[in-house]
């Protein structure tokens, strides 16, 4: 569930506050690219060291980067065709 709804609500995320920030379009373009990249492994890592379910964690790293094969072409079609976005 966690790969699924971190791209989704990084996008969300990027629509409820792009508005607020004057961009140019190629910052928006890159804003949107990291608003649905997959979580970091980094989350794992403190995971690991706090004792926080460190192999859900380590299950919601792995599938947000099998997920991100998704989600960046969708977020790089909307980028690269202007006609969509």
């Amino acid at each position: 569930m966690g790969a699924i709804l971190r791209p989704i609500s990084g996008a969300l995320m990027f629509l409820l506050v792009r508005p607020w920030f004057t961009l140019t379009p190629l910052q928006a373009d890159a804003l949107l690219i990291f608003a649905v990249l997959p979580p970091a492994v980094v989350n794992y890592v403190i995971a690991e060291q706090y004792q926080q379910e460190p192999p859900k964690v380590a299950a919601i790293v792995m599938l947000g980067n099998l997920m991100s094969f998704i989600s960046l072409p969708i977020a790089l079609a909307f980028i690269l065709n202007p006609t969509v976005s």
